[in-house]
């Protein structure tokens, strides 16, 4: 009697019920639970972060708008030195393209020499923003139009020196030989990121000459 006893609880344990829990399934089955994706799962989580920051300066746009009826009475030149700052930021967009172009053909040397451009051009477009501020400044032009050019312009740079980060991490990578043709998210997510700031100082730059 106390064997029979002992074999149905190892038994029922064996079928997840002594410990009250279901038996695991590896892998097989006929589970309904969607399984975890970790790719797709990074891929949604940057371009909700972008849909973020899009509605963010999309709601100061909005102000800018707003504001715009008064901009006649504010005198408000942007700085020449921004067209400068823009192409450098377009030149660095092509030069991360050509960076993830040459990852995915497999040509290290290209990928190495474009993030590093883009790297570079990164850090002038910063100094060139810096530039803008101080012309700025100097021509006692103060409104609340230069202060939204420069909230625009401060934003935009904490995000672009946190893709100068992010490009940080990536140069790293390469030196570490990381990537590979059929491994190439974080340059893939990096590219979408830089392009995405190119865009959205383009949209920022052409908002800021509506009169």
């Amino acid at each position: 009697m106390t064997k029979t006893k002992v074999r149905t609880r190892l038994s029922l344990r064996g079928q997840g019920v002594g410990d009250a829990r279901p038996p695991y399934r590896f892998g097989g089955g006929d589970s309904s639970e969607p399984s975890y994706d970790p790719v797709n799962a990074v891929r949604w989580g940057v371009w909700l972060f972008l849909v973020a920051v899009t509605m963010m300066f999309g709601a100061l746009a909005m102000v800018y708008l707003l504001r715009l009826p008064a901009r006649a009475e504010f005198p408000f030149e942007l700085p020449r030195i921004s067209w400068l700052s823009t192409i450098v930021i377009l030149i660095s967009s092509l030069s991360m393209q050509a960076a993830m172009n040459a990852a995915r053909h497999g040509r290290l040397t290209g990928l190495r020499g474009g993030l590093m451009l883009t790297f570079v051009l990164g850090w002038l477009f910063l100094g060139l923003q810096l530039m803008s501020w101080f012309a700025l400044k100097q021509s006692a032009s103060a409104s609340i139009f230069s202060g939204l050019f420069y909230l625009f312009t401060g934003l935009h740079g904490l995000h672009l020196l946190g893709g100068l980060v992010l490009l940080g991490y990536l140069l790293y990578g390469v030196m570490r030989n990381a990537y590979r043709p059929d491994n190439l998210l974080p340059l893939e997510m990096g590219t979408l990121y830089w392009h995405f700031l190119d865009a959205l100082w383009v949209a920022l730059f052409a908002l800021m000459h509506v009169r």
